[in-house]
């Protein structure tokens, strides 16, 4: 699966329409957790579709022939330092990859980012 070959993944969940894991791998292999709190994640944040229509309206090259199905949310990520979760979907499935990022640590310990 496609899933499989995003780079840095270090685990993947697929679930259903309904939020049950269909099949998981890696670091996220048996983790019930993480499925269920991008679930919640996903209910709270409700319809997203506002997001994309406000970038839009800010872009000359709009199209007036955009469908509602264009408007669907694409991807989500989720980031903390060190590792990120792409939470993508289609019709029929919620794809999770956990991955790891690069990152640089300040030079005194602190273990601070430091963020170009």
């Amino acid at each position: 699966e496609a899933v499989l070959n995003v780079p840095h993944q270090v685990g993947t969940v697929i679930l259903d329409a309904s939020g049950k894991v269909v099949s998981s791998s890696g670091e996220l292999a048996g983790d019930e957790s993480v499925p269920s709190v991008v679930q919640n994640l996903l209910l709270d944040c409700g319809d997203l579709r506002f997001l994309k229509a406000r970038r839009r309206d800010s872009d000359d090259s709009h199209n007036d022939e955009d469908t509602e199905e264009d408007e669907a949310l694409e991807r989500l990520t989720i980031s903390f330092p060190g590792y990120q979760y792409v939470v993508a979907f289609d019709a029929d499935h919620t794809y999770i990859v956990k991955q790891t990022v690069d990152t640089d640590v300040d030079n005194d310990g602190s273990g601070r980012l430091i963020r170009p």
